[in-house]
């Protein structure tokens, strides 16, 4: 296996062009997305840097990392909707970390504006940015 060094990355028009601290550091470092309804474990749909997902009961995850971040500093993006065929009871969705998250794991709930309680989606993603 061969290692290529370069400290520019540029497309052959010469129109865009990355360093390679740029590209480090804007990528995703871990993700998952999975059905948050029944058994949470084994309905991860897809997922990147993500040891598992537990479910710590209706409308609450957690997401563990395969690589621990180096501080618990991280960006995290989450979000969660249902399918089309079973909407939720009107309202909107809210997503939110639940704890402080640590380097290892990400603690998130998932609430209906509407009726004020945790609710389980069938569409769940979290995306997590930052150093390792």
């Amino acid at each position: 296996m061969s290692t290529l060094k370069v400290t520019t990355l540029q497309d052959t028009s010469a129109a865009n062009s990355s360093t390679t601290a740029q590209i480090a550091e804007g990528r995703a470092k871990a993700w998952a997305n999975f059905d948050g309804t029944g058994t949470v474990a084994s309905s991860v749909r897809d997922s990147f840097n993500v040891s598992g997902v537990s479910d710590n009961g209706t409308g609450q995850y957690t997401v563990t990392f395969d690589t621990d971040f180096a501080n618990i500093n991280y960006a995290i993006a989450l979000t969660s909707s249902t399918d089309n065929a079973t909407p939720n009871t009107g309202g909107s969705t809210c997503v939110d970390q639940d704890t402080l998250p640590t380097v290892g794991a990400c603690r998130f709930i998932v609430f209906n504006t509407a009726t004020g309680g945790t609710v389980d989606n069938e569409v769940q993603s979290a995306i997590f940015f930052g150093d390792q």
